[in-house]
This record gives C-alpha cells, structure tokens and sequence, in this order.
C-alpha cells in the first residue's frame, strides 16, 4: 500500500525503512492476496495468507501455509 495515511518510515533507522518499502514506494505489508474475480480487478482482493509462512521444500515446492489453513477451515470437520 502507498498514500498519505502510511507512515513514512521508521525514525532514524533508514536500513529499516529502505527494507520495508519497495522500490516503487509501496510499504511490503507480507500479506499474499488474490483477485475476488480476476476478469474485474475493480472488485477488489481477498486475503490469501502471510507471505512469511510460506515455505520451499527440499523439492523445490513451495507450501502455502494460509492458502491450507482456509481449505482446513472451510472444510467440514467429522
């Protein structure tokens, strides 16, 4: 997110602030979200889970921690 009502850093630490925006200005919120309908980007995104939980397999296969906990709690539990 980028505009008046974010902060614009972090009081003399500009390691902290360089690290918590991106290169455009955006400040880096760790959250992955998704289009609610990708054919209308006008209706807006839904929460898809923390970037920092995600993590890589020996594999190379990438686990999305938040995309399987919604699938848990969306499921019917016996």
């Amino acid at each position: 997110m980028r505009g008046a009502n974010v902060f614009a850093g972090y009081i003399g630490h500009p390691e902290l602030t360089a690290a918590a925006f991106d290169e455009k200005g955006f400040f880096r919120i760790g959250n992955a979200v998704r289009l609610a309908d990708p054919a209308d980007p006008a209706r807006g995104m839904l929460f898809a889970g923390r970037l920092v939980e995600d993590f890589k397999l020996s594999n190379s296969t990438w686990v999305r921690t938040g995309a399987a906990r919604n699938a848990r709690r969306s499921s019917p539990t016996p």
